[in-house]
């Protein structure tokens, strides 16, 4: 099961942190991966484009030591 939060562009890092350590009783986390924008009805996501995605995060998620 994936948990996740959706959070204002206003929102705090110390209103983050609240949620997650005293909400959600979770330990600091090794990654935060924010998205934005790509909202629309003119927004296509492809397969090849999804498959770009997930490459390179797993990427960026070793290289950072996670």
């Amino acid at each position: 099961m994936w948990t996740y939060a959706i959070v204002s562009k206003d929102s705090t890092r110390e209103k983050i942190h609240e949620i997650l350590s005293k909400k959600w009783n979770l330990t600091a986390p090794s990654m935060i991966l924010s998205i934005a924008g790509g909202g629309g009805d003119e927004f296509v996501i492809t397969s090849g484009m999804t498959n770009e995605f997930r490459t390179s995060v797993n990427k960026i998620a070793l290289q950072t030591g996670i």
